[in-house]
């Protein structure tokens, strides 16, 4: 919501704080949110036109729940 409406740095404060809990965490839900976290990243540079360094975020994103189960 903080990006939607132009606040960016407080939102990737609040990303950072997100980070700063589920790093290092294996646990499926830590590991959603994390990923989470890194696409949000990502969404926040590419609508300020940073495609190239967005799509490393996004592989951050897809590394980081590579493997858990999916829910139906």
């Amino acid at each position: 919501m903080l990006g939607g409406q132009g606040h960016y740095a407080r939102a990737r404060a609040a990303l950072d704080v997100l980070d700063r809990l589920t790093t290092g965490s294996s646990t499926h839900s830590d590991r959603v949110l994390a990923s989470l976290s890194a696409s949000t990243r990502a969404s926040f540079l590419r609508q300020s036109g940073r495609h190239a360094l967005a799509s490393t975020w996004d592989g951050r994103a897809l590394a980081i729940v590579g493997g858990l189960p999916v829910d139906p």
